[in-house]
C-alpha cells in the first residue's frame, strides 16, 4: 500500500501541538449521522484511520497513543512536531540590540502594546541571565545578566 501523507502541525490556543484539521472533514463529521465510534467500527485500514485522525485535527500526543497508529507513523509525527516546535522557538528569538530600553513605557516588539518592561534575575546560579517579560502579552526572552561578566 502507498504511504499516506503526513498532515502539517500547528499550535492551538491552549498551546497544544495538533495536526492542522481539514475543514471539509470536520464539517462532514459535524453534519453526518456517523460519529468517530461508528466510523471506527467500519472496515477501514489502519493507514486510512491514521490519515483520518490527522485530518480531524488530533493532538500529536493523542494521535501517537491510538491503537491503530503504527510505531513508524508515530515516530514520524513526533519528529514533525519536534521540528515545528524548534521552528516556533526560533521565531521567538529576538536580537537583543533591537529591544527598547527598560523602564518607561515602550511599545512591545511582539504585541505592539505600550507596556512596562519587567526584569527578573534568574534564581538559578548556573544560568546567569535576566528574563525580560512584557506585562501585556507575556512575551519573554533571556538577556545576559550584568552580574555574569
Amino acid at each position: 500500500m502507498v504511504k499516506m501523507p503526513m498532515q502539517p502541525v500547528e499550535r492551538d490556543d491552549q498551546n497544544v501541538t495538533r495536526f492542522v484539521p481539514n475543514r471539509i472533514v470536520q464539517e462532514l463529521l459535524r453534519t453526518s449521522t456517523h460519529d468517530l465510534n461508528s466510523i471506527g467500527a467500519m472496515g477501514f485500514t489502519n493507514q486510512e484511520r491514521e490519515q483520518f485522525s490527522q485530518l480531524d485535527g488530533y493532538s500529536v500526543s493523542g494521535f501517537c497513543g491510538l491503537s491503530y497508529v503504527s510505531d513508524e507513523v508515530a515516530e514520524d509525527a513526533m519528529s514533525l512536531s519536534d521540528k515545528f516546535l524548534e521552528t516556533e522557538k526560533k521565531k521567538d528569538e529576538v536580537d537583543l540590540e533591537t529591544l527598547p530600553p527598560f523602564g518607561a513605557n515602550r511599545r512591545c516588539i511582539k504585541c505592539g502594546n505600550n507596556t512596562q518592561w519587567i526584569k527578573y534575575v534568574s534564581e538559578q546560579p548556573y544560568m546567569p541571565y535576566m528574563k525580560v517579560i512584557c506585562e501585556v502579552c507575556g512575551f519573554a526572552w533571556k538577556e545576559k545578566s550584568l552580574d555574569a561578566e
